[in-house]
């Protein structure tokens, strides 16, 4: 066992190997990784062994050179509030537990996560160019997750499993959900980022998107409907509960919700070039910027209460009115 001093670095070459059942208290001493190849490792020598942090860069990868790879052992449990980030270019790989708490953040070039990567308090902030899951992300304790990375692949064999707390695609974008995501009641899903919907569709289409009753669902982000119908509510593309909220965009086409009770939540959301194709309930307060005209389908009733429409294009040929009728 080992109680490293608080602050500083220590530069790490060649690989780093654990002993069998050693507990390492990292604290806010971080690791600069300084050998520049591609077959870096931190992980045991046999059995398992745990590093726990608290404020320092558990892994600082790429410091000195482009190019290098971290792999983190099978045997490797990494805990408490630490940062991965690099200096120059570098990969880290998880194969073993990563359990975040507290404030945390995984900045890199590219992460790939085939163990389990664990936020169970606090902020996980994810950044770079791509991240890759391939086996399993858990959001628990009321924990959240916050991904800007350009590029995140949930791969086939991926599940995020958001039991309790908050998922947020926050200027970042899905590109990939070809495994699982679970919403379970409680927690939210929010999702920034630049869809079309036949790409959202895909995302959350079938059983790669699952959501319990009493879970959220929010659009931060681009919707590109031109052409389309969108339905936000139960039957639709977000499934049971429908769009919680809208304060992104929704550009082009019909809007509708074929619920019993068609309610429509917008939050400073905005409305571009878009047809209301069915009744509506406007939630209250709020607004709802209006781009390139609304049109609203014949025989619809739109329940605006106190909500407000605030015209946003400047230009002369702006319109309400209805599409026939």
């Amino acid at each position: 066992n080992l109680n490293f001093n608080t602050g500083y670095v220590t530069y790490i070459k060649n690989s780093l190997l654990l002993s069998n059942g050693i507990s390492i208290a990292l604290g806010s001493h971080s690791l600069y990784w300084n050998t520049i190849n591609s077959s870096q490792e931190l992980k045991t020598v046999s059995g398992s062994a745990t590093i726990t942090a608290n404020g320092g860069y558990a892994i600082y990868a790429g410091y000195g050179g482009t190019g290098q790879t971290v792999a983190i052992g099978s045997g490797i449990t990494l805990q408490g509030a630490t940062y991965l980030s690099n200096s120059s270019a570098a990969t880290i790989v998880n194969n073993g537990t990563l359990n975040f708490t507290g404030s945390s953040s995984i900045g890199l070039t590219t992460f790939t996560n085939n163990g389990t990567v664990s936020a169970s308090s606090g902020t996980l902030s994810t950044s770079g160019t791509t991240f890759n899951n391939n086996s399993a992300i858990n959001i628990t304790g009321g924990a959240t997750i916050n991904a800007s990375v350009t590029n995140w692949n949930n791969n086939s064999g991926g599940n995020v499993n958001v039991t309790n707390g908050s998922f947020n695609f926050s200027g970042s974008t899905l590109v990939n959900n070809a495994g699982g995501m679970t919403l379970a009641s409680g927690s939210t899903l929010t999702l920034g980022g630049n869809y079309t919907l036949a790409e959202l569709t895909t995302y959350l289409g079938g059983s790669n998107f699952t959501r319990a009753a009493g879970s959220t669902v929010n659009l931060s982000g681009t919707l590109t409907n031109t052409g389309n119908t969108l339905d936000v509510g139960s039957a639709g593309i977000f499934k049971t509960g429908g769009l919680n909220v809208l304060s992104g965009t929704i550009v082009g086409g019909t809007l509708v919700n074929t619920d019993a009770t068609p309610n429509f939540t917008s939050q400073y959301g905005t409305l571009d070039g878009v047809t209301l194709g069915s009744n509506l309930n406007f939630n209250t307060g709020y607004a709802t910027y209006i781009k390139n005209s609304l049109l609203l389908s014949n025989g619809i009733s739109v329940a605006l209460g106190n909500h407000s429409l605030y015209w946003n294009t400047i230009n002369a040929s702006q319109e309400l009115k209805t599409v026939s009728g």
